[in-house]
Protein backbone atom coordinates (compact mmCIF):
# COMPACT_ATOMS: atom_id res chain seq x y z
CA UNK A 1 0.00 0.00 0.00
CA UNK A 2 2.80 2.61 0.78
CA UNK A 3 4.54 1.72 -2.28
CA UNK A 4 1.18 2.63 -4.14
CA UNK A 5 0.94 5.99 -2.39
CA UNK A 6 4.41 6.70 -2.70
CA UNK A 7 3.58 6.26 -6.85
CA UNK A 8 0.91 8.15 -6.81
CA UNK A 9 2.78 11.23 -5.47
CA UNK A 10 5.74 10.95 -7.41
CA UNK A 11 2.84 10.77 -10.59
CA UNK A 12 1.44 13.59 -9.12
CA UNK A 13 4.38 15.73 -8.96
CA UNK A 14 5.94 14.93 -12.51
CA UNK A 15 2.42 15.95 -14.03
CA UNK A 16 2.92 19.19 -12.16
CA UNK A 17 5.94 20.26 -13.02
CA UNK A 18 5.33 18.70 -16.86
CA UNK A 19 3.13 21.68 -17.59
CA UNK A 20 0.13 19.02 -18.04
CA UNK A 21 -1.37 20.84 -14.67
CA UNK A 22 -2.49 25.15 -14.81
CA UNK A 23 -0.04 24.66 -11.61
CA UNK A 24 2.86 23.42 -13.63
CA UNK A 25 1.97 25.30 -16.83
CA UNK A 26 2.42 28.27 -14.57
CA UNK A 27 5.30 27.48 -12.73
CA UNK A 28 7.12 26.44 -16.40
CA UNK A 29 6.84 30.13 -17.28
CA UNK A 30 6.83 32.22 -13.97
CA UNK A 31 10.04 30.24 -12.01
CA UNK A 32 12.36 31.20 -14.23
CA UNK A 33 10.53 34.96 -14.57
CA UNK A 34 11.12 35.30 -10.54
CA UNK A 35 14.92 33.56 -11.10
CA UNK A 36 15.07 36.96 -13.04
CA UNK A 37 13.93 39.40 -11.03
CA UNK A 38 16.24 37.70 -8.59
CA UNK A 39 19.24 37.92 -10.67
CA UNK A 40 18.37 41.45 -11.97
CA UNK A 41 18.36 42.10 -8.03
CA UNK A 42 21.82 41.22 -8.12
CA UNK A 43 22.78 43.45 -11.05
CA UNK A 44 21.12 47.02 -9.80
CA UNK A 45 23.39 47.21 -6.54
CA UNK A 46 25.89 49.78 -5.86
CA UNK A 47 27.94 47.10 -4.44
CA UNK A 48 28.25 44.87 -7.08
CA UNK A 49 31.75 44.65 -8.98
CA UNK A 50 32.08 45.00 -12.86
CA UNK A 51 33.29 41.03 -12.80
CA UNK A 52 29.79 40.15 -10.47
CA UNK A 53 27.63 41.89 -13.23
CA UNK A 54 29.34 39.73 -15.74
CA UNK A 55 28.94 36.59 -13.59
CA UNK A 56 25.38 37.59 -13.22
CA UNK A 57 24.56 38.87 -16.55
CA UNK A 58 25.70 35.44 -18.02
CA UNK A 59 22.91 33.77 -15.87
CA UNK A 60 20.66 35.90 -16.33
CA UNK A 61 20.99 35.00 -20.24
CA UNK A 62 21.03 31.06 -19.39
CA UNK A 63 17.99 31.93 -17.52
CA UNK A 64 15.84 32.77 -20.35
CA UNK A 65 17.74 31.03 -22.95
CA UNK A 66 16.56 27.89 -21.13
CA UNK A 67 13.37 29.11 -20.22
CA UNK A 68 12.52 30.06 -23.97
CA UNK A 69 13.47 26.15 -24.91
CA UNK A 70 10.71 24.78 -22.12
CA UNK A 71 8.27 27.77 -22.90
CA UNK A 72 8.73 26.93 -26.68
CA UNK A 73 7.57 22.93 -26.17
CA UNK A 74 4.49 23.76 -24.32
CA UNK A 75 1.33 23.42 -25.82
CA UNK A 76 -1.44 25.90 -25.64
CA UNK A 77 -3.39 25.16 -22.50
CA UNK A 78 -6.98 24.86 -23.01
CA UNK A 79 -6.48 27.23 -26.34
CA UNK A 80 -4.92 29.78 -24.26
CA UNK A 81 -1.94 30.52 -26.43
CA UNK A 82 -1.62 34.36 -24.71
CA UNK A 83 0.17 33.29 -21.43
CA UNK A 84 2.82 31.69 -23.56
CA UNK A 85 3.35 34.05 -26.23
CA UNK A 86 3.79 36.82 -23.70
CA UNK A 87 6.31 34.43 -21.72
CA UNK A 88 8.53 33.92 -24.96
CA UNK A 89 8.31 37.70 -25.89
CA UNK A 90 9.60 38.80 -22.33
CA UNK A 91 12.69 36.03 -22.31
CA UNK A 92 13.66 36.49 -25.61
CA UNK A 93 14.04 40.24 -24.84
CA UNK A 94 15.47 39.45 -21.94
CA UNK A 95 18.04 37.17 -23.38
CA UNK A 96 18.90 39.28 -26.53
CA UNK A 97 18.89 42.61 -24.50
CA UNK A 98 21.81 41.12 -21.73
CA UNK A 99 23.26 39.60 -24.62
CA UNK A 100 23.58 41.77 -27.24
CA UNK A 101 23.67 45.38 -26.16
CA UNK A 102 26.90 46.82 -26.03
CA UNK A 103 28.81 47.64 -23.16
CA UNK A 104 26.16 46.61 -21.06
CA UNK A 105 28.29 45.77 -18.19
CA UNK A 106 29.37 48.82 -18.53
CA UNK A 107 26.18 50.71 -18.40
CA UNK A 108 24.80 48.70 -15.09
CA UNK A 109 28.11 49.51 -13.14
CA UNK A 110 27.66 53.08 -14.07
CA UNK A 111 23.67 52.62 -13.57
CA UNK A 112 24.55 51.55 -10.20
CA UNK A 113 25.81 54.98 -8.27
CA UNK A 114 24.64 58.76 -8.77
CA UNK A 115 28.25 59.30 -9.48
CA UNK A 116 28.92 56.69 -11.83
CA UNK A 117 25.60 57.55 -13.79
CA UNK A 118 27.09 60.96 -14.68
CA UNK A 119 29.59 58.73 -16.96
CA UNK A 120 27.04 58.20 -19.25
CA UNK A 121 26.26 60.35 -22.40
CA UNK A 122 22.49 61.34 -22.42
CA UNK A 123 22.03 59.29 -25.41
CA UNK A 124 23.25 56.24 -23.63
CA UNK A 125 20.75 57.67 -20.55
CA UNK A 126 18.14 57.75 -22.72
CA UNK A 127 18.49 54.68 -24.39
CA UNK A 128 19.25 52.35 -21.00
CA UNK A 129 15.87 54.43 -19.86
CA UNK A 130 13.77 53.40 -22.85
CA UNK A 131 15.09 49.78 -22.89
CA UNK A 132 14.29 49.00 -19.00
CA UNK A 133 10.97 50.88 -19.62
CA UNK A 134 10.03 48.21 -22.36
CA UNK A 135 11.02 45.36 -19.91
CA UNK A 136 8.94 46.70 -17.43
CA UNK A 137 5.94 46.82 -20.00
CA UNK A 138 6.82 43.23 -20.87
CA UNK A 139 7.05 42.15 -17.75
CA UNK A 140 3.76 43.52 -16.53
CA UNK A 141 2.43 41.90 -19.76
CA UNK A 142 3.21 39.03 -18.74
CA UNK A 143 2.25 39.03 -15.42
CA UNK A 144 -1.84 40.49 -16.52
CA UNK A 145 -1.68 36.91 -18.79
CA UNK A 146 -0.91 35.31 -15.57
CA UNK A 147 -3.50 36.60 -14.18
CA UNK A 148 -5.94 36.05 -16.37
CA UNK A 149 -4.48 32.29 -16.87
CA UNK A 150 -5.40 31.61 -13.46
CA UNK A 151 -8.55 32.92 -13.86
CA UNK A 152 -9.40 30.77 -16.63
CA UNK A 153 -8.25 27.80 -14.95
CA UNK A 154 -9.90 28.32 -11.37
CA UNK A 155 -6.17 28.73 -10.12
CA UNK A 156 -5.31 30.98 -6.90
CA UNK A 157 -2.10 32.87 -7.35
CA UNK A 158 -0.26 34.01 -3.82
Amino acid sequence: MKKCIVFLVILVLLISCSGKTAIGYNDTIIQPQLEIVDKLDSLFSPQVSLQDIERHRSELIDISDNALTKIKKLEDYNGNSSFKMAAIKYFTFVSNYYLTTPNIDSLIYNFNSPERLENLTDEQLNKTKSDFEHFLNLENELLDEQKKFAEDTGMKLN
